[in-house]
């Protein structure tokens, strides 16, 4: 609820939990990835974006997300 009102700085300790509980969960690993890339921390979230693709690499939003920060950090090979 608080990454979707863009309260990401909230969210963020949250989902740091909720991956420590559950860290071979694709949708919390994607998820933290994506408030720290909302938060300005692309380079933080693209170990979590990679991690939910190790889980479930069928994971399309994970994916999408992990091309765009890597396009973002210039890594575009």
């Amino acid at each position: 609820t608080l990454s979707g009102r863009g309260r990401y700085a909230e969210a963020e300790p949250h989902l740091r939990a909720a991956v420590d509980l559950a860290p071979d969960s694709a949708d919390a690993q994607n998820l933290l990835g994506w408030v720290l890339d909302m938060e300005g921390k692309v380079g933080e979230a693209v170990p979590h974006y990679e991690a939910a693709l190790r889980i479930d690499p069928k994971h399309a939003v994970a994916r999408t997300n992990l091309t765009e920060a890597r396009r973002r950090l210039g890594q575009t090979e």
